[in-house]
């Protein structure tokens, strides 16, 4: 198995109420998950599943955002406000208000500037704009902004192998 590492904007008891239904002894079957899937794709998410390596990925994600705006903290774990939820290999983490905003008010530039340091600690051939972490950095500006908009929170979900992480 590896690593899903994704961001929801979602009502933080709304979303904890969907995991919490599924993720129990009782509930684990096909049905019933392919049901919560549905469900799951209706909130706005940015995934940044593509083979990384935690702390240190998400720590240069954070370095490479904090080059386009000084009040970015340089380490992932300082926008992690509260864990919401916890099943197992997967958790629901709150993400910092600050950082929802920082990235939300990322214009194109900064976001292209900021993908294209944090593309460079990853073997990519391809141009940056076909990049995962282009792509990644893309759509978590979008659920950002969601966010604000309607007025919910980021939410980090992590599931995995704790092997492929070390906090």
């Amino acid at each position: 198995m590896g690593m899903t590492v994704q961001f929801y904007s979602a009502d933080v008891q709304e979303l904890v109420a969907l995991f919490s239904a599924e993720f129990t002894p009782v509930h684990e079957n096909t049905d019933t998950f392919d049901a919560f899937l549905d469900q799951l794709t209706t909130y706005p998410r940015a995934d940044l599943s593509f083979h990384l390596l935690i702390p240190e990925d998400l720590d240069g994600l954070c370095q490479a955002l904090k080059q386009q705006n000084r009040l970015m903290t340089p380490t992932f774990k300082d926008i992690l406000l509260k864990q919401i939820w916890n099943y197992e290999d997967q958790s629901l983490t709150l993400i910092a208000d600050n950082f929802v905003v920082a990235v939300a008010r990322m214009s194109n530039d900064e976001i292209e500037k900021a993908a294209l340091v944090w593309a460079a600690t990853f073997p990519y051939q391809e141009p940056l704009e076909q990049t995962p972490a282009y792509k990644a950095l893309l759509r978590l500006r979008e659920v950002a902004r969601d966010a604000i908009m309607q007025k919910r929170s980021l939410i980090f979900r992590l599931w995995g192998d704790p092997v492929f992480f070390r906090w």
